[in-house]
C-alpha cells in the first residue's frame, strides 16, 4: 500500500458531498465482574455535557492511500470533519421496505447506518443489524440503493462487513493505533433513514474507555460487549452501525445500541480493538473465540477499587458453558496474567494470542484471589 503526505492550503476546493445535516463502585464484597458491569450501567444513565470543537480556518494534511486523497486535520473543525466523512456514510435496511414506515421519525428494527472502508464497496456496520437471514439494502450517499452481500459478522466484537457491487466509492479511514484518551472530542454520524440533507451529526467527548455493556438477550450470542468506547452523545438506533470519528477524521468507533437506548451516553465498538475481526470478515473468515470467555482490562484504578492483586492482566468477565475455558477450569473473576509463558497485560493481549489456529492447547497463568494457578486449556478454532 502506497502512502504519501502533502499539504493543502486553506480555501482549496473540497470533494462534493451531501450536506450533513462514573465513578467506579467502592470496595466491597461480591463479584468484580458484576460490579464492573454495574459501573457501566450507572454510567449509562448519568451522561455528561459534550465538549466543543474549535477553529474553522487552518491548513490540513492530505494522506493518500491507494491513490485516494484523505484529509487529516491539523486542528479540530466539526464542519470539515463531517464534510470529509459524510460521503462514506450509508443507510442500511434489512428485509423488504415497508412504505408505511417511510415517514416515521425514528428507524424501525432492521434499519441503521454503515460506513464505507473500501472503494470497491466494502462496508462496516454493527453485527446487530444484519443476521444473514434477511436481505440487506444499502443506500449510498449519492442516493443509489443496492443489494448487499454479507461477507461476515462477529457478534463477539460487535461488527459486520458487507459488500455492494459498486466501485470508486468515497471511503473513511479506520484508526489503526490506540491513541484515544478520555476527554478527546468525537463526532458521530447516523443515516438510518437516508433522509434528504445527509447524515445526522452529533458531537461529544470520550467519557470512558474499556466499558462492558449489556446488550439485548440472545440464546446464541453474547449478552454484552466488552472493551467499548463510551461517549457523551446519544448513539441510539439511528446511529447503530455508524461511525464515531476523532478530530483527525478517522473512524475510531462503530456505534452499537445498548440497553440505555436513545439517550446519552452512547457506546461504540473500539475500531482498533476490532480491527483483526474486520480484516478477517472482509476476507470471508471469522475470528473464533477460541477460549470461550470474555475479558476486560485490569487497570491500576480497577485494582485499587477492588483490591486486586495486580494492576494489569485480563479479568475474566464471563465464561461460556461447555467452552474450553470452563472445561479447563477458568472462572469469572479470574485474572489471566500469562499465556504460554508470555505476559498478558490486557484483554486484547489475551485475544490476540487466541487467533493462531496452530495453537490448540495452552497453559494459562491465573490469579484467583490470593492463589496462583496454572490451567491447561485446549482451544477451539
Amino acid at each position: 500500500m502506497d502512502v504519501t503526505v502533502s499539504q493543502v492550503r486553506d480555501g482549496a476546493p473540497a470533494a462534493s458531498a451531501r450536506t450533513p445535516a462514573t465513578a467506579p463502585s467502592p470496595r466491597g464484597a461480591g463479584s468484580v465482574a458484576v460490579r464492573t458491569l454495574a459501573v457501566a450501567m450507572i454510567a449509562a444513565v448519568s451522561g455528561a455535557v459534550a465538549g466543543g470543537l474549535v477553529s474553522r480556518h487552518r491548513s490540513t494534511k492530505v494522506v493518500t492511500v491507494d491513490g485516494a486523497a484523505l484529509p487529516r486535520f491539523a486542528t479540530p473543525d466539526v464542519t470539515d470533519i463531517v464534510a470529509a466523512v459524510a460521503p462514506a456514510v450509508v443507510s442500511i435496511r434489512t428485509g423488504p421496505a415497508n412504505i408505511s414506515n417511510l415517514f416515521d421519525s425514528a428507524p424501525a428494527a432492521g434499519e441503521g447506518t454503515g460506513v464505507v472502508i473500501g472503494s470497491r464497496g466494502i462496508i462496516v456496520t454493527s453485527a446487530t443489524l444484519v443476521d444473514g437471514t434477511r436481505p440487506v439494502i444499502v443506500t449510498l450517499a449519492d442516493g443509489r440503493s443496492l443489494p448487499a452481500k454479507l461477507l461476515g459478522r462477529d457478534p463477539t466484537s460487535g461488527v459486520a462487513v458487507l459488500k455492494v457491487a459498486a466501485t470508486g466509492l468515497a471511503t473513511a479511514r479506520l484508526a489503526i493505533t490506540e491513541r484515544l484518551r478520555v476527554g478527546d472530542d468525537v463526532v458521530a454520524l447516523g443515516d438510518a433513514l437516508a433522509l434528504p440533507g445527509g447524515p445526522t451529526v452529533s458531537r461529544g467527548v470520550v467519557a470512558a474507555l474499556q466499558r462492558s455493556v449489556a446488550m439485548s438477550a440472545s440464546a446464541s450470542e453474547p449478552t454484552r460487549l466488552t472493551g467499548l468506547l463510551e461517549v457523551t452523545t446519544t448513539l441510539g438506533a439511528a446511529n447503530a452501525g455508524g461511525p464515531v470519528i476523532d478530530t483527525d477524521g478517522e473512524v475510531v468507533g462503530i456505534a452499537v445500541t445498548a440497553q440505555n437506548g436513545d439517550r446519552p451516553p452512547g457506546f461504540a465498538v473500539d475500531v482498533v480493538r476490532a480491527r483483526a475481526a474486520i480484516d478477517a470478515l472482509e476476507q470471508g473468515t471469522r475470528l473464533t473465540n477460541a477460549l470461550g470467555a470474555d475479558a476486560i482490562d485490569v487497570t491500576p484504578l480497577l485494582a485499587h477499587d477492588y483490591d486486586l492483586p495486580v494492576e494489569s492482566g485480563a479479568l475474566i468477565a464471563s465464561v461460556e458453558p461447555g467452552s474450553p475455558a470452563q472445561i479447563g477450569g477458568l472462572r469469572a473473576d479470574d485474572i489471566v496474567v500469562g499465556f504460554a509463558h508470555q505476559r498478558i497485560a490486557t484483554a486484547q493481549d489475551l485475544a490476540r494470542r487466541m487467533i493462531d489456529p496452530s495453537v490448540t492447547s495452552v497453559q494459562l497463568s491465573v490469579l484467583r484471589g490470593s492463589r496462583s494457578l496454572t490451567l491447561t486449556v485446549r482451544l477451539r478454532h
